[in-house]
């Protein structure tokens, strides 16, 4: 299995004698001996057993005796006190402790219930009244009986560590301890996947207990896995010598596996700026930020103020140093991937483009998209590659403004007709030949996603910064997402049968279209109509200079100021929907998620509940088919970006999720509280 190590060097590399500050096979002689005043010898030195261990080795009672406690809540006890006795022993306070409470109770959080075993906790939440909630957990202790349930463990791990990188914005990595009956190992979930360490038996090897299940509380903050370029106390958060005040949070990927890419708004010297922080593949070619730089110039085009690849104690921080003793894939012979931690602050600020404040704004913004393209395209030699809903956006201008070009290519004269490679971009927006891959990739297939990115504002909005309410999974325009089990090619044929013909055009996405955007019927059919020529995409795409003419007609036919019809306005707070004549409800404005310092705000709508489980892909990739069984680094978490941690409660249209440059998985939950995805399509190998 991926990461599983035959030997303990793993241990001592990432939880080493300096981390701990003190050799653990000489506290293993001084736990073996009374201590002052009297206190009995931990440690049997000749039994080669802890003392007073906790049976963990039994299967716990169905039910507990009055006063009880459960046998997390004594693993956790006992451990802690062995690290306070190591802590007096060197006449130093213990940080950190470990606590059961939430064995039996979900850790509080508003969209997903997971009760990890044991948690690293500082010391002052020893009060239970105090609150405790994901961003205060420091590390995961999964507790077995049974020697067999590692896969289980880990897969607690995941589902848990996922949770804790969603809500620390300064979480590297994440430590997890796994105990099965007396087996003990570490594992480390970090941005290029999960690796573990051999594992050990506690009372064998004490040395390893100490330093594993012990040593972890004794570790400083950027040991444990977090950041120290950020201060979410000051919310701050520095790129080379330059301290940014983080304003808001605009984007933050809850994934453990990836890029794990998060956005701020922040601000220095009175200049507002957005720092966009990620974990970059080596293997990767043309880099976001040397895009960028090629990229100066051209209107529309967010600019790179300045950029750096983060370094821990003058060490790049990357994951090569954990991944070197991870094992190659068994199947495949592939080497775990690397990724390195970067850091680039753009101009600039823009909101999405779902808060636009009106029609005209909104198609301004696509224009400038459109010619922001075309001179990337034309002068530069940039292909973009990715337009999709979220990396279009809307400058206090009311401007268009392109952002993203993480997978943007710089192409030669020779090489300027198409791409070749692998599929990229974000499933729901992607051209369809993309999908099929009959094509390279070329700029009309970028218009394309431009048509489908229109189609879904005017379908899932209801007008100005408003989301719209309703059943989006019995909308047409839902099957462009996917369902479980679908390949990319029944994506293309969703598409291909919504917008192939002009009638079931009108009868799909017209239909479903809300009122407020009427006037953009017209500028839709013309799009379609060129781009679905002969009933698919054309093999001559469509232009700049034709996309753009269609947006500017549809412009200028737009009143200076719009009104919206009691018609409009009905459909907005509770009128009838075209989806089987369901109502809808009001809601405010606004439905993304901002987090300020010490608060959440949040405002979902089904649509947006479905997208947020698409992000980009990445590129490298290979057709196969996931086979029975995998490795759990293969089957958990080979997704490049997976939004959220996956319930017992059934999630909405059980959806799909991207990985790779081209793949669509599906996960099951279960009540054994597994996550395994089985891949059904083209995708990366790992």
């Amino acid at each position: 299995m991926l990461g599983n190590m035959e030997d303990f060097e793993f241990i001592r590399h990432k939880i080493s004698d300096s981390a701990i500050k003190f050799d653990p096979e000489v506290m293993v002689d001084a736990l073996s001996q009374e201590g002052e005043g009297g206190l009995p010898a931990l440690y049997d030195s000749e039994r080669r057993e802890w003392k007073n261990w906790p049976d963990t080795i039994s299967q716990p009672p169905p039910k507990l005796r009055d006063g009880e406690s459960t046998i997390e809540s004594k693993v956790a006890s006992y451990t802690t006190d062995v690290a306070k006795r190591v802590a007096g022993l060197l006449s130093r306070s213990l940080p950190r402790m470990w606590d059961a409470r939430f064995a039996n109770t979900p850790v509080p959080n508003r969209s997903c219930d997971r009760k990890p075993d044991i948690v690293s906790l500082d010391r002052e939440k020893e009060d239970l009244t105090r609150t405790v909630e994901w961003d205060s957990i420091h590390a995961l202790f999964e507790l077995k009986c049974s020697t067999g349930d590692e896969m289980k463990a880990k897969s607690e791990l995941i589902h848990c560590a996922r949770l804790m990188f969603g809500h620390q914005l300064d979480r590297r990595f994440v430590l997890g301890v796994i105990l099965r009956g007396t087996k003990m190992s570490l594992t480390v979930l970090n941005r290029s996947g999960t690796v573990t360490s051999a594992s050990f038996d506690v009372h064998e090897h004490p040395d390893l207990f100490l330093r594993v299940a012990v040593g972890v509380l004794f570790l400083d903050r950027t040991t444990m896995g977090y950041d120290p370029s950020i201060s979410l106390a000051r919310d701050t958060i520095q790129v080379n010598a330059n301290t940014y005040q983080i304003k808001s949070i605009i984007y933050h990927e809850c994934v453990i596996r990836g890029r794990g890419t998060f956005c701020v708004e922040v601000e220095k010297d009175g200049q507002t700026f957005v720092i966009k922080d990620y974990w970059v593949d080596t293997t990767r070619g043309d880099k976001e930020w040397e895009i960028l730089g090629h990229a100066k110039g051209i209107d529309h085009v967010a600019e790179l103020v300045e950029y750096q690849k983060l370094e821990i104690e003058n060490v790049i921080d990357s994951t090569e140093t954990d991944m070197w003793f991870a094992k190659a894939d068994q199947k495949t012979k592939d080497n775990p991937e690397i990724r390195e931690h970067v850091r680039i602050v753009l101009t600039p600020y823009g909101r999405p483009l779902w808060e636009f404040n009106s029609k005209r704004e909104l198609l301004q913004t696509f224009i400038d998209v459109i010619d922001a393209h075309d001179k990337l395209y034309a002068e530069k030699g940039i292909l973009h590659r990715d337009i999709s809903l979220r990396n279009i956006l809307i400058t206090a201008l009311g401007r268009g403004l392109l952002i993203d070009m993480d997978f943007a290519i710089r192409m030669t004269k020779k090489l300027r007709q198409a791409a070749s490679g692998p599929r990229t971009g974000t499933v729901p927006f992607m051209a369809v030949a993309i999908l099929l891959k009959r094509h390279d990739h070329h700029p009309g297939h970028d218009l394309e996603s431009l048509f489908y990115v229109l189609c879904w504002i005017c379908v899932t909005r209801a007008g100005p910064n408003q989301p719209r309410e309703f059943d989006f999974g019995k909308s047409r325009l839902s099957k462009w997402c996917g369902k479980a089990g679908d390949t990319f090619e029944d994506v293309a044929d969703a598409k291909q049968f919504a917008c192939g013909t002009t009638n079931m055009f009108k009868r799909s996405v017209l239909a479903e279209m809300h009122p407020y955007f009427d006037d953009l019927r017209d500028c839709l059919t013309r799009l379609r109509d060129l781009i679905f020529t002969n009933d698919f995409p054309d093999d001559t795409p469509i232009t700049h200079a034709q996309m753009r003419e269609f947006f500017q007609s549809s412009l200028d036919a737009l009143p200076q100021e719009e009104s919206v019809s009691s018609k409009q306005a009905d459909s907005a707070v509770g009128g009838i929907s075209s989806f089987d004549n369901e109502t809808t409800t009001s809601i405010v404005p606004g439905d993304i998620q901002v987090r300020r310092a010490g608060q959440i705000k949040t405002k979902n709508v089904p649509a947006d509940d479905y997208l947020t489980k698409w992000h980009q892909m990445r590129q490298g990739t290979s057709p196969s088919d996931l086979p029975g069984k995998r490795s759990l680094h293969d089957v958990e978490e080979e997704c490049e970006d997976h939004d959220e941690d996956i319930c017992g409660s059934t999630t909405p249209g059980d959806l799909p999720t991207s990985i790779g440059s081209a793949g669509i998985t599906s996960w099951r939950s279960s009540t054994m509280g597994s996550n395994k995805r089985r891949r059904v399509g083209p995708t990366s190998t790992t």
